[in-house]
């Protein structure tokens, strides 16, 4: 069963590596990375400790609960993902995103009676709430906030892809990670 899930969500491991680096690399060669405004004033502040402990238990652990949830064996682990990234987008990245998330929630709920693959459906619709959720509320159609969704969603195909094969622990790790470098990579400037 673990090997079917590895070769049937390859290509979304694929396709999500590609999005991520593709895009990634798009937001450095512009030098300008959207959500660094708000870490940036969060660096100034609380200072680089504050910011990795907040990044790394705080942004990694919970965002991969909330939006890969789903992955786990509780009966109701969809229900409340949808639920808590509906909310979360709402607090986050405003009331549209939120109703837009909230709608894409309800539409996945009613396809999940209807539909075979479901774990593929949840992969691409949490990692599609999962990018939108990083959307600042002011700048939501500039190029470049445009291009770090599609990296954000890259990043969240890996991270469905890491859950649904291994376990949300997992992804939540890889997450803390990349928090970790992104975090210090700002914090000395070399982006910004």
């Amino acid at each position: 069963m673990m090997k079917d899930l590895h070769i049937q969500f390859r290509p979304v491991l694929f396709v999500g590596l590609a999005l991520w680096l593709v895009g990634d690399a798009v937001i450095l060669c512009f030098n300008h990375i959207p959500a660094s405004d708000a870490l940036n004033e969060l660096l100034a502040s609380q200072g680089i400790t504050i910011s990795v402990v907040l990044s790394l238990l705080l942004a990694a652990v919970v965002e991969e609960y909330v939006f890969r949830g789903w992955a786990t064996k509780y009966k109701k682990a969809i229900l409340w993902s949808l639920i808590f990234q509906t909310g979360c987008c709402f607090l986050v990245a405003g009331w549209i995103v939120g109703l837009v998330v909230g709608i894409l929630s309800v539409c996945v709920l009613f396809a999940l009676k209807h539909i075979r693959r479901k774990r593929l459906l949840l992969i691409i619709s949490t990692s599609l709430s999962f990018a939108l959720a990083h959307v600042s509320r002011f700048n939501v159609f500039t190029c470049s906030s445009l291009v770090f969704i599609v990296a954000t969603f890259g990043f969240g195909l890996v991270m469905g892809y890491v859950a649904s094969c291994y376990k949300w622990r997992y992804a939540a790790l890889i997450h803390a990670l990349f928090n970790l470098l992104v975090s210090i990579l700002l914090a000395y400037g070399q982006f910004i």
